[in-house]
């Protein structure tokens, strides 16, 4: 039995033996069971310093890490506060976000994208059934793309499809629809943003807010 088992069997074979649950061994414990480790080593055999050093770095290394993972876990919770209550202040307001999908919530729907060059852009919306309901050429010097359809004669909560693409190049641009925050669920790992339109998206899908 070497000199630690012999240091923790004169502790547990006290009479007055107290239970504490599941305790983990901390700083005290450690120097206790080094300090025995010592006192009890071989006189022929000291403890070289290299093992005492090993054994110091080897605990030091082990609160180092329980310390990081503890400030990891505050600074998770704080982020995650500070996520929600920012997430709150969206309700209410214009985002955009890109999506082919468009679900009418008023008489008229922004539609816009970025590509990244300059051009002439066709810009096509179909109903649920694949006809072209609005067809349109946007010019865009910048690469902004942006245009107001006027939807007064489709309905309210009508779903369409959205394709924008450059004429001279055929490139297909991911477009961007705007829709209204309705409510926004903090209640699980990531935010979610739920819209008017009834989809919903993660804050990392936000391309820009609106004040309206």
């Amino acid at each position: 039995m070497s000199t630690i088992d012999n240091y923790i069997s004169g502790i547990t074979d006290s009479r007055d033996v107290k239970s504490y649950g599941d305790k983990s061994l901390d700083q005290n414990d450690f120097l206790k069971l080094l300090s025995a480790q010592l006192q009890h080593q071989d006189p022929m055999k000291p403890m070289e310093n290299g093992e005492f050093i090993a054994e110091m770095a080897q605990f030091s290394a082990l609160e180092n890490s329980k310390d990081l993972n503890a400030a990891f876990k505050d600074l998770n919770s704080s982020i995650i506060s500070s996520g929600s209550l920012q997430a709150s202040l969206l309700v209410g307001k214009s985002v955009s976000y890109e999506s082919s999908d468009l679900k009418l919530t008023s008489d008229s729907a922004n539609i816009s994208a970025k590509s990244t060059v300059a051009g002439k852009f066709r810009i096509q919306i179909s109903d649920s059934t694949g006809n072209i309901v609005s067809e349109s050429i946007v010019t865009s010097a910048s690469g902004d793309i942006s245009e107001n359809w006027d939807a007064s004669k489709h309905n309210i909560g009508d779903s369409f499809r959205v394709s924008i693409t450059n004429t001279e190049t055929l490139e297909e641009i991911i477009p961007r629809v705007t829709d209204k925050v309705k409510s926004v669920d903090v209640s699980g790992v990531d935010i979610v943003i739920k819209l008017q339109n009834g989809s919903q998206i993660g804050r990392n899908d936000l391309i820009e807010i609106l004040e309206k």
